[in-house]
């Protein structure tokens, strides 16, 4: 697991176990109230039936909760390369969000697709400057750890998100930026890894969990901010979200794929298709890689 995986490279770390220590006493409201001992009971049998979990599964949520999500780390103790630097996101993608949203204040964001939780990050922002909360999902291990050591204040779970509406473990191939769930990985993005990232790729088994059980293991119905970057599932992975049961202002997906226009047309139509027919959204922006889309 690469949960247990973690545990073993931060095990000497004392900031590791300050954040697993303190989970109890951090966003209450959010995963503490099934910390208690007595509920480890379900979790031998949980285990052995989660492939057959539906995503509203409360058990699911609270393995989710007790066993994946690190929780922020103290305030003070952020740890960034460039602390200065206002924007993060690669194409101005927070301060148009921030605009749309009128500058608010405490919001909630969810960034799938965190990378090292400061280049490319377009939650990061938020988070400094507007004081907003949120959870960071990033898939590869390796990212994972270098987020950790950022010390965002935000929950952060190291799996990918599910691309149907029930647990699975899936392969992943890590290559940086570029790592994706292979059986949604198109040939042209697979070519690009091997040209651009040949050292830097292997296949892993990955957990995936639907974003809707993260989210009900948080507490949270309400997400200010939604940017989803996964090289290549994002439109499965919108199809898994209850609309009826979570509110999302203002997503930021990636559309775009590897420069190929009929991929990239095809997917931005899907998009359009499920956000913008179906559940009212608008396009805002189409910006570099990303759509922005809105709910009025």
């Amino acid at each position: 697991m690469i949960h247990d995986w973690l545990q073993l490279q931060y095990a000497d770390r004392p900031s590791f176990h300050r954040r697993m220590d303190s989970r109890s006493s951090i966003e209450p409201g959010a995963c503490h109230e099934v910390l208690d001992s007595t509920m480890d009971w379900w979790l031998p049998e949980l285990k052995k039936t989660l492939s057959n979990a539906s995503q509203d599964d409360p058990r699911l949520a609270k393995h989710i909760c007790r066993r994946w999500l690190l929780p922020p780390f103290p305030e003070r103790e952020r740890q960034l390369i460039d602390p200065e630097l206002e924007d993060y996101s690669q194409r101005g993608q927070s301060k148009i969000v921030d605009e749309l949203l009128g500058q608010r204040t405490g919001g909630f964001y969810v960034e799938s697709g965190a990378l090292d939780g400061e280049q490319l990050s377009n939650s990061l922002f938020f988070e400094k400057s507007r004081q907003w909360r949120g959870v960071l999902i990033e898939a590869n291990p390796l990212s994972f750890r270098y987020l950790l050591d950022k010390r965002r204040h935000a929950y952060a779970v190291n799996v990918c998100l599910s691309p149907t509406k029930r647990p699975v473990v899936m392969p992943f191939e890590t290559a940086n930026a570029l790592g994706g769930l292979v059986d949604y990985m198109p040939d042209i993005h697979r070519r690009r890894i091997e040209h651009e990232q040949p050292n830097a790729s292997a296949t892993i088994d990955l957990q995936c969990f639907p974003i809707y059980s993260i989210l009900m293991a948080l507490d949270v119905s309400h997400v200010d901010f939604f940017s989803l970057d996964i090289e290549g599932a994002e439109v499965e992975v919108l199809y898994t979200i209850p609309f009826d049961r979570i509110t999302v202002d203002v997503f930021s997906i990636e559309y775009m794929v590897n420069n190929d226009d009929n991929l990239s047309r095809k997917k931005l139509s899907q998009i359009k298709k499920l956000l913008v027919n179906q559940h009212g959204y608008r396009i805002v922006q189409i910006t570099g890689e990303d759509v922005i889309l809105q709910k009025p």
